[in-house]
């Protein structure tokens, strides 16, 4: 299944947190950051492919071909930068 984000909507894939913590924590708070996959079309300040910053818990989770993806507006977007 294919997700083509409408309007102000960009679609992003949570990345992992490169950093290994000492103590086991049984309920991991989400990465806040991630990589836009797609973007839709009134979205004008972010373009796919680059890295963004968000609030822990923005946007809505959706599932697509076994992975779990992130639906983001874009004034959640906190920040980016291009990789």
């Amino acid at each position: 299944m294919t997700i083509k984000p409408i309007r102000d909507l960009i679609l992003v894939r949570r990345l992992e947190s490169q950093s290994a913590s000492i103590i086991e924590n049984p309920n991991p708070k989400p990465e806040p950051y991630g990589i836009v996959l797609r973007v839709g079309p009134a979205v004008r300040h972010i373009a796919t492919g680059e890295k963004v910053y968000f609030n822990r818990y923005s946007g809505i989770e959706l599932e697509s071909n076994g992975e779990t993806l992130l639906l983001l507006s874009e004034p959640e977007i906190l920040g980016y930068y291009t990789p």
